[in-house]
């Protein structure tokens, strides 16, 4: 573990925006005050997850500064 994973740590993830509703800034917005809320508290790090086929959340969060890192693999094996 290295310093900074000790540090608090806010997550902003489930941005979710039913289909009627998307392409109008409201994930934006959530996002944002998200991130307001974070930095009025004082968190170092901010966290955010997202499903890789979708494109348009991963484009907002790269907007917004947040930085790819190793994603998760989900392995299943039935038998």
């Amino acid at each position: 573990m290295c310093l900074s994973d000790a540090l608090p740590t806010s997550t902003n993830n489930l941005t979710g925006v039913k289909r009627p509703y998307r392409h109008r800034g409201i994930a934006l917005a959530l996002k944002l005050r998200g991130i307001a809320y974070a930095k009025e508290r004082g968190y170092p790090k901010i966290k955010t997850w997202n499903d890789a086929p979708n494109k348009a959340m991963l484009s907002i969060n790269e907007r917004l500064g947040f930085v790819r890192e190793v994603g998760w693999i989900t392995l299943l094996k039935e038998s």
